[in-house]
């Protein structure tokens, strides 16, 4: 495989995994907020690129903790 291919490659699946892990933290933040655990849907389908957060199906709600001071 051509260098140039295997670069993008690297730099797209980055790229993924920052979403993912950034969609998490959105998701526990929400959680934190409204209680509930909350689940994570990511589409990379072409043309229909999406992130959705929902509270998960079927879990009994739960009192929103006290949200955490932020670290910057």
């Amino acid at each position: 495989m051509h260098p140039t291919l295997i670069k993008a490659a690297a730099s797209a699946d980055a790229a993924r995994k920052r979403i993912e892990r950034v969609a998490d933290l959105l998701a526990k933040l929400m959680q934190d907020i409204h209680g509930d655990e909350w689940k994570v849907d990511i589409s990379h389908e072409y043309q229909t690129e999406m992130v959705v957060i929902i509270p998960h199906p079927g879990r009994r709600h739960r009192k929103p903790a006290a949200p955490a001071p932020e670290v910057a």
